[in-house]
């Protein structure tokens, strides 16, 4: 059986036992009313017959699908693009929710009508520009509906967040989980729900936790679902939310904390760059939240002023397609006003490279001479030679290219690590004098592929030549007495590990190359991006 939408349906099989002839019209009634006293007729809103309407084009044709599901997933969408970029966030670990639904042609109640005609038990109602943080904790959330007779759970649209001051009897729409089979006769009579306005015996149901500006209205056109949920006795959920570091999305909570992040104003993520660029931010949050969670924990908080202060220095000579693949990385990594400059060593101007890394959107693209390979790049960033072509850092991440990040909240792993003011070094990689491995820390040095720095560490740095840095040079900074790391310590600075051994955060694509960590890459930041194309 193929199960369509109710307003493409040719015809509706009540499934019954024949009656002696085709003309036993009151014996069908009779039977049916019998079901639906027992809660085993539901569909089509309780009524036996639908309402007919105008005869319409033929319907496209719906592939095959399984007759009855558990738990669905329901979507109201006005953007395929959002439809698609939250669709990324709804992978879960077993059969259900088994399919996710898109409704693009029904106004706010309406659709609350259309959830009621799935044939599903539990639908998982999520707006398009709602992120899931948490997919298990959605599905413990179902199963703590179920266990405690919830007929349905959501953030009171009032007092709980800033942004929604209307009324918290009901829920607003961009969440919800909905027990249909608690639903169904609560909302058979769709006219009477419409009707139905905010009586102030729904005011003793509203959540403890309800405390800011809210009023008991009738604002939004749905609210009637949730008024008729409790007329019927129904018990609704109420969660707790806040408000994300943004200012404007909020984050939803569910039993086992973080369950999602709901941007707001959809309607705007075509035309307004402001609100893509939020977005944007919302997004690679989520992801950098999913990748902390799949390699053992939640990515760590860092404050927003930490990230408004950090650089990031990529430094390139003649493999552009890593820089590429950098910055694909880099747009979808969790990064808030962290910015990224590429330092681009050359021995004389190249106009395809300089398109080809301008193409991927560094926040800078600093050109220099290659004199002293990538330390005389860093040495020129933290002595203030190319300061009036960078933003100005507290905080510098500096990379090779070919130390790629393979997992979004790659940033935010190396400032957790310096939050210690204590600390004037991250290391991404430790290292030793080449043909002398010991294992022992006091004979190891920090590889200069990847590391983050303090300015005031940096500032006090000594490198082994005023002028050109020859080859030599560059490895006695590295692991030579009196490299990077051991200046750093001789400071009275700690320095501190990635602790990223088996290349989760971060990977080299030379010394780490037998890990293939590009499915790790492709997984989090999309298929890598073709040599010359940018990002």
């Amino acid at each position: 059986m193929i199960e369509v939408p109710w307003r493409d349906a040719l015809l509706l099989h009540q499934w019954h036992p024949a009656a002696p002839d085709s003309g036993a019209d009151n014996g069908n009634r009779e039977y049916f009313e019998r079901m639906r006293t027992r809660g085993e007729e539901v569909r089509n809103g309780g009524h036996l017959v639908p309402v007919a309407g105008p005869a319409a084009d033929p319907p496209p044709r719906v592939p095959a699908a399984p007759a009855r599901w558990r738990v669905v997933v329901a979507t109201r969408s006005l953007s395929a693009e959002l439809y698609r970029l939250s669709g990324e966030f709804l992978t879960f670990d077993g059969p259900e929710p088994s399919h996710r639904v898109r409704v693009t042609d029904a106004g706010p109640a309406e659709y609350f009508r259309r959830l009621a005609a799935l044939d599903a038990d539990w639908v998982i109602n999520l707006d398009e520009d709602a992120f899931v943080l948490d997919p298990r904790g959605l599905l413990a959330l179902v199963r703590r509906m179920e266990a405690e007779g919830y007929a349905a759970c959501g953030v009171p649209d009032g007092g709980a967040v800033p942004i929604r001051v209307h009324n918290p009897a009901a829920c607003n729409a961009f969440f919800n989980v909905f027990d249909l089979r608690r639903c169904r006769p609560a909302w058979a009579d769709w006219d009477r729900v419409l009707r139905l306005r905010h009586r102030t015996e729904y005011e003793r149901a509203v959540a403890p936790f309800v405390r800011g500006p809210h009023a008991y209205d009738d604002f939004e056109p749905y609210y009637g679902a949730f008024f008729a949920l409790r007329d019927a006795g129904e018990r609704i959920l109420s969660l707790e939310a806040e408000t994300w570091r943004d200012g404007v999305t909020t984050l939803v909570r569910g039993p086992n904390g973080p369950l999602l992040l709901h941007a707001w104003y959809a309607r705007a993520w075509v035309g307004d760059p402001a609100t893509r660029q939020r977005y944007e931010a919302v997004v690679a949050h989520a992801r950098a939240h999913r990748a902390g969670a799949g390699a053992g924990g939640p990515a760590p908080e860092v404050p927003d002023a930490v990230l408004a202060r950090t650089l990031v220095g990529l430094v390139v000579y003649d493999r552009v397609p890593n820089v590429e693949r950098w910055l694909a990385a880099w747009h979808r990594s969790e990064r808030g006003a962290a910015r990224l400059a590429v330092i681009h060593n050359r021995d004389r101007a190249d106009p395809a490279a300089t398109r080809a890394i301008t193409a991927g959107r560094p926040d800078a693209y600093v050109p220099r001479a290659n004199v002293g390979y990538d330390i005389g790049a860093f040495r020129d960033v933290v002595t203030g030679r190319l300061a009036a072509a960078l933003p100005d850092w507290e905080y510098l991440l500096w990379c090779t290219d070919d130390f790629v990040p393979v997992r979004p909240d790659f940033l935010l792993q190396f400032l957790a690590r310096a939050a210690d003011p204590r600390v004037g070094l991250v290391a991404g990689r430790y290292g030793y004098w080449p043909g002398n491995w010991s294992g022992r820390e006091s004979e190891r040095h920090c590889r200069t592929v990847g590391f983050l720095i303090r300015r005031a560490t940096a500032a006090a740095l000594r490198f082994p030549a005023a002028a050109a840095l020859s080859r030599e040079d560059c490895l006695a900074f590295e692991h030579r007495p009196g490299h990077l790391m051991e200046q750093v310590l001789a400071r009275g600075e700690r320095v501190a590990d990635l602790g990223d051994a088996d290349a989760q955060i971060m990977w080299d694509l030379n010394h780490e190359a037998d890990l293939d960590r590009w499915p790790a890459y492709e997984r989090h930041f999309g298929a890598r991006p073709h040599p010359g194309t940018g990002s």
